[in-house]
């Protein structure tokens, strides 16, 4: 995506939150697929709401995990465990822009005002999470081998 086309996708987010009207703290989630880019759009969002005088708490998803033997109990790699097991719902429930992965489930889809969903192709987030684990893991073999088991 072209700066231009990014500026204005980010003005027109900005736009349709202020657009929302609630009695309560605005809830705004970003749900994005993994390694697609949501902190950095969430992280962009916060800057351009904030230079319109707005009052921004910026949290992600990665804030409110369970420690690891709880979110791991059904193995580090399992689907299940990321879904059911690795957040703690109720504390996520009380932030203004969140971003985060299976954000707009049956057990939180009510708890957001305003819900953006970013469609990403598979091919760039597999690209983004290969670039990203290989940082972590040292190199591409290692991310590699990490995504086989």
């Amino acid at each position: 995506m072209d700066q231009g086309t990014r500026s204005e996708l980010i003005s027109r987010l900005a736009d349709a939150i202020r657009s929302v009207r609630t009695a309560h703290p605005l809830r705004v989630a970003i749900d994005v697929p993994p390694a697609s880019g949501r902190t950095t759009l969430a992280d962009e969002l916060a800057v351009i709401l904030r230079a319109q005088d707005r009052d921004v708490i910026r949290a992600t998803i990665d804030d409110f995990l369970f420690p690891r033997a709880q979110r791991y109990r059904r193995g580090q790699y399992s689907a299940e465990g990321c879904y059911f097991d690795a957040l703690d719902r109720a504390a996520l429930c009380r932030v203004l822009l969140f971003d985060g992965v299976f954000l707009l489930r049956p057990k939180l889809v009510d708890r957001w005002d305003l819900r953006i969903f970013v469609s990403v192709p598979f091919e760039q987030t597999v690209d983004r999470a290969r670039d990203r684990d290989s940082a972590a893991a040292g190199s591409i073999a290692d991310a590699s081998e990490i995504e086989r088991s």
